[in-house]
């Protein structure tokens, strides 16, 4: 099941060029990784094309119901602003959600004979107020981080200042009460409305934040994060939604739990390398180093630097000056750390393999394969398509 590198012409041009010039923009080492691209999280996407049209065509009437007078209490003034908004970042990112909830829904429903285009128009709504949900905490990722740009643009942060903490709570105030707009008949719906609730993300946040003792930077506690803040907020909270909005195969959430764990690692650490060495294709500015942020590069670099490597990341860590920011650069480099991340991939993605293969149902096995195979950049199961 697990698979090597595919060549494929969506793939982002390559951070590495040679062994002798292993990294775009960074300083030169040896890797003893055969040469491998550093993925394109952009590159996650798998829908077919006329399904992202469907989801997308919503969002003037998702933004028009999320600003109604039922809403937001109906003060023209504060109705345009979150109209702003929402027109900046929604129609920006990934919407890696939205294609788990959309291809998870799809499968389960044409899987028991049940779809029907008519209930898509109601997941849209649901994809919509995932974004929501991820539009409030994006927001709050870059007040703490003090992010300039996010989605290749001025983060909203940076446009509004300091009242964008407030933009932030009106956005989650909100989402509560759209969603019990949208869905207040549906069977499930104290489970869905909990879900949109569940304190997952934040928790992860907070254990980040409070992890910022050189001790600490573990690649267990990175694990612990990324369980709480990627694995989670990716792909079991989308799956989840999914199963419960189709009101069907409510069992696939605990045989889908590790798998998506796993490539929530993969997913996190990639994030973390990116940060380093990918600011051409995020289109942010590397502050992990800056910030003292617990990440897997520093803690692979602290399992295998020597003591005197281990003296000039204490010293240069955690500091807003270039020159330590360098200092720290070169020590990751002469570690081959990319090389590291590569030997941290092939672990992770053999032990969701691992949990694949032990599903004992075809349908459900065939569905979690084919979310993998995109997670994880087609390394695991069959193109979905």
């Amino acid at each position: 099941m697990l698979k090597g590198l595919r060549a494929s012409s969506h793939c982002v041009k390559s951070l590495i060029h040679s062994k002798k010039n292993v990294y775009s923009g960074a300083a030169a080492c040896l890797s003893t990784m055969p040469i491998k691209e550093i993925r394109n999280p952009h590159e996650m996407k798998f829908l077919p094309q006329k399904d992202v049209q469907d989801y997308m065509s919503f969002l003037p009437k998702f933004i028009e119901d999320v600003t109604s007078k039922e809403i937001l209490l109906g003060y023209p003034p504060v109705n345009q602003r979150m109209k702003r908004l929402l027109e900046y970042m929604c129609p920006t990112g990934k919407h890696l959600r939205q294609h788990v909830l959309i291809y998870t829904y799809k499968t389960i429903e044409q899987h028991h004979g049940t779809y029907s285009q008519e209930n898509m128009k109601e997941v849209h709504k649901l994809c919509w107020c995932l974004e929501l949900l991820n539009t409030g905490y994006t927001i709050m990722d870059d007040i703490i981080d003090d992010h300039d740009m996010r989605r290749k643009q001025a983060t909203w942060y940076k446009i509004a200042g300091s009242a964008t903490a407030n933009d932030m709570m009106l956005v989650f105030t909100s989402l509560n009460g759209i969603v019990r707009k949208y869905f207040n008949q549906h069977p499930r719906f104290n489970e869905i409305f909990d879900l949109f609730l569940t304190p997952i993300t934040p928790v992860g946040l907070a254990l980040e934040l409070e992890t910022t003792n050189f001790e600490d930077f573990t690649v267990e506690r990175c694990d612990e994060i990324a369980e709480i803040k990627t694995a989670y907020y990716v792909g079991n909270h989308p799956f989840l939604l999914a199963t419960l909005f189709a009101n069907k195969e409510l069992q696939m959430y605990d045989l889908a739990k590790k798998v998506f764990y796993y490539l929530g690692n993969i997913y996190s650490a990639q994030n973390d390398v990116l940060d380093v060495y990918g600011q051409h294709i995020t289109g942010k500015n590397s502050t992990d180093i800056q910030d003292n942020n617990c990440t897997y590069l520093i803690a692979m670099a602290l399992e295998k630097a020597s003591g005197t490597q281990k003296k000039i990341l204490k010293e240069n860590y955690g500091k807003k000056d270039q020159k330590c920011v360098d200092k720290v650069k070169e020590i990751y480099d002469e570690l081959d750390l990319i090389g590291e991340y590569y030997k941290l991939e092939e672990k992770y993605l053999e032990k969701a393999s691992e949990e694949i293969r032990k599903i004992p149902d075809e349908f459900t096995r065939s569905l979690i394969e084919k979310l993998a195979y995109v997670q994880s950049f087609g390394l695991i199961g069959v193109n979905p398509l």
